[in-house]
């Protein structure tokens, strides 16, 4: 057994590691940096045996740049366990400013992908231009055809299927105090207050507000 710290560990992929299909090792660039305290354990009982190895990090003072998130995240901290058949990520918390992040993870180690099962939230993310630009293009029509202003919530869960193909189920989209207009309708709607609710292949929306 033995422990170390380490003043930046980045767990970038970098840029000239081959991603081949089928690559176990291959994981998504999350754009994350942060210090890490470690304690690990290594064990191989025979030549012709696998090494197992049991890893337990402590993640602080950590920042979080990704294309798919609409500020730099900033205080990332979280625990992580790493052994042969997979990485768990749990506690993990981000802010920047008043936008804060929580979630937990679930990467799994087989022999030829590497699923990954995410649980998250994300409290207080403004609408805003930002945000827009990082939505699917297919959504941003839709998103410029209300104008939404405001403060949300958002948790759910997000997969991928290791081979390039993410899916999200169990959305919950909490607003605070927005407002919206659509364009073929005059009068913003102020003070509103609801929830969009994933439901399978539906939405549920259950909102209150006012006219004019």
């Amino acid at each position: 057994v033995a422990r170390l710290q380490r003043r930046v560990w980045d767990f970038t992929p970098p840029d000239e590691r081959p991603k081949q299909p089928g690559d176990s090792s291959t994981l998504p660039n999350f754009g994350a940096s942060a210090t890490v305290d470690v304690g690990f354990h290594f064990e191989k009982q025979a030549t012709d045996k696998e090494l197992q190895f049991d890893l337990h990090a402590k993640v602080r003072q950590g920042r979080i740049r990704n294309a798919a998130l609409p500020v730099e995240l900033h205080e990332l901290a979280g625990d992580v366990h790493w052994n042969n058949s997979q990485v768990e990520i749990r506690n993990v918390t981000a802010q920047s400013g008043s936008l804060r992040l929580v979630g937990d993870a679930l990467i799994r180690r087989v022999r030829d992908n590497t699923p990954i099962r995410i649980h998250f939230k994300v409290i207080t993310l403004p609408l805003d231009e930002s945000l827009e630009k990082r939505l699917p293009p297919d959504w941003q029509p839709y998103y410029r055809t209300v104008t939404p202003q405001g403060l949300i919530d958002l948790s759910g869960v997000l997969e991928y299927d290791g081979r390039g193909e993410w899916s999200h189920h169990g959305c919950v989209l909490t607003t605070h105090d927005c407002s919206f207009a659509h364009v073929d309708f005059p009068y913003r709607f102020t003070r509103v207050n609801g929830t969009i609710t994933q439901q399978e292949d539906e939405l549920s929306l259950n909102f209150t507000g006012l006219a004019g």
